[in-house]
């Protein structure tokens, strides 16, 4: 790496996130720096706080206005974003057993129930599904199946997914979640540039 580069990364850091976001984010990065080390788990994990980009708060702030009893998060990581929403019913789901092992050590919100699993591993009914960061590592017939068998065996009521701008290099998908799943209604979408993604909610239509 350039280390000219740096400190122009730093600098539009702040100015994306905004000072005081940065200095929870820098505490987010410790926090999670030690238990990405602690458990051995993969290290992009390190930047998986909930201040260091703007679209988990803002996937916090669409389920919080939605007001469920019920949130399942699969691929939930170290739990950021259930940290921080308010359901009396909290699943995080995740494909690595060191990082369940690391989420459940690092949050402090007792509601939150973390399992080792997929979209399988859903147990009881939760109102929002959200599924981010991952699923355009999957084909789309893979990713439908996971989808529609988790609205089918489950009282799903909104689906929250990332889907990255077509421009985006790096992903091997850049999945269109209404073009694959059938009786879903796009409700709100939200786009971050600077993060390659729209934030997109889904209703689903019984």
């Amino acid at each position: 790496m350039n280390i000219l580069r740096l400190p122009l990364r730093i600098i539009r850091k702040i100015r994306y996130l905004g000072a005081l976001n940065c200095v929870k984010c820098f505490s987010d990065f410790i926090v999670f720096s030690y238990y990405t080390y602690t458990f051995n788990i993969d290290r992009w994990h390190k930047q998986g706080g909930l201040h260091c980009s703007k679209r988990n708060p803002y996937i916090v702030e669409i389920v919080n206005s939605i007001s469920p009893e019920s949130v399942v998060d699969i691929g939930c990581g170290l739990g950021a974003i259930l940290s921080e929403v308010n359901a009396s019913s909290l699943l995080g789901i995740d494909y690595s057993e060191k990082v369940i092992s690391a989420a459940k050590k690092i949050t402090r919100n007792n509601n939150i129930d973390f399992k080792h699993g997929t979209f399988d591993h859903i147990s009881g009914n939760y109102e929002v599904l959200i599924a981010t960061n991952f699923l355009h590592s999957f084909d789309q017939s893979i990713v439908k199946n996971w989808i529609e068998s988790a609205i089918s065996r489950n009282s799903v009521k909104f689906l929250i997914f990332d889907e990255i701008h077509e421009s985006s290099e790096g992903y091997k998908y850049k999945h269109k979640f209404d073009a694959i799943v059938p009786k879903i209604k796009l409700i709100k979408r939200k786009e971050f540039i600077l993060e390659k993604r729209d934030i997109v909610l889904f209703q689903v239509i019984s």
